[in-house]
């Protein structure tokens, strides 16, 4: 979650925190609106996953490139604004028939907003012409987990209102080198079941009492425990 000129954006993360921890949902709302906060902690474990998942996206990239496919680069930039620059950027792409756009920036220009590494260009008809586009994501892991495809879910659900059609399937580029697809019809009704109970949670969250001083949650989640130490802010 993030609050920018007063407007709260949601992402696929808070999808992927509110099944694994219903009450995460409540404690971030908590923390993005000021009523609490938390301390940022990222142990070494977690820097070097995240490095090496940033050099597993980058070598892919390059090696897109080495075998002669054009990549658009979406160029991102902070505060509203520049999510929707960048949206417009990547709409620019998609509708120019880039063959891969990097880094695609969706925006519904509300509330729901998502970070794509990747658009594939593939020969379907769409409101762009005679192609649209899937979506592509690297992962460091070695093989596919169930948050993946509901990542994947949410940001094929952003393209499809840009482009004016689903898309058939989405893909994962794993740690091994190795790419898997799925079709995208298999997992919509999962995906927007728990978009719905998200959703609803979310306004419960809104309406509810804030929590007391220092409470501590800890949620037992299928990628570790997640300890979020809520406190009230000072002004």
């Amino acid at each position: 979650m993030q609050l920018l000129d007063d407007q709260l954006l949601l992402s696929a993360t808070d999808l992927v925190n509110h099944l694994e921890c219903a009450h995460l949902s409540h404690l971030d709302l908590e923390v993005v609106s000021g009523r609490a906060s938390i301390e940022e902690t990222r142990e070494e474990a977690a820097q070097l996953v995240a490095r090496k998942g940033d050099e597993h996206e980058a070598a892919y990239v390059e090696s897109l490139r080495a075998a002669g496919r054009e990549v658009v680069e979406i160029e991102s930039e902070p505060g509203l604004d520049g999510l929707e620059r960048g949206a417009e950027r990547t709409r620019e792409a998609m509708r120019g028939g880039a063959e891969t756009i990097y880094q695609a920036v969706l925006f519904d220009g509300d509330r729901w907003r998502g970070y794509a590494d990747f658009l594939e260009r593939v020969p379907k008809p769409s409101a762009l012409g005679e192609w649209s586009n899937e979506v592509a994501d690297t992962k460091l892991a070695r093989r596919v987990k169930p948050y993946f495809l509901l990542q994947l879910c949410f940001y094929s659900e952003l393209l499809a209102a840009e482009q004016g059609t689903e898309p058939n399937e989405v893909h994962v580029i794993l740690g091994t080198h190795t790419r898997e697809s799925f079709r995208l019809g298999d997992f919509a009704a999962y995906y927007r079941s728990v978009k719905r109970r998200f959703e609803r949670a979310l306004l419960r969250a809104r309406t509810a009492p804030t929590p007391t001083p220092s409470s501590t949650a800890s949620c037992a989640t299928g990628r570790g425990t997640a300890t979020h130490s809520a406190k009230p802010t000072t002004t």
